[in-house]
């Protein structure tokens, strides 16, 4: 999971929607639920200064991509 965001830099903003999307897509074998995705973006981004964009819970995107 933290390949997703090795891409992000110090004040970077991080997209929910498409970090977790960049995570089932290179590890297709990962078991983590959307909401402890989100808890591990949360923890990663603010512990590098990273602002977060709450957008995976947009309701044009559809869980089915998932």
């Amino acid at each position: 999971m933290r390949l997703a965001l090795l891409d992000f830099l110090p004040g970077a903003v991080v997209s929910t929607r498409a970090t977790i999307l960049n995570v089932r897509e290179r590890a297709p074998e990962c078991a983590a639920s959307d909401t402890e995705l989100v808890d591990f973006i949360i923890s990663a981004a603010t512990g590098h200064s990273m602002t977060i964009e709450f957008d995976h819970a947009d309701p044009a995107w559809s869980d089915q991509s998932l």
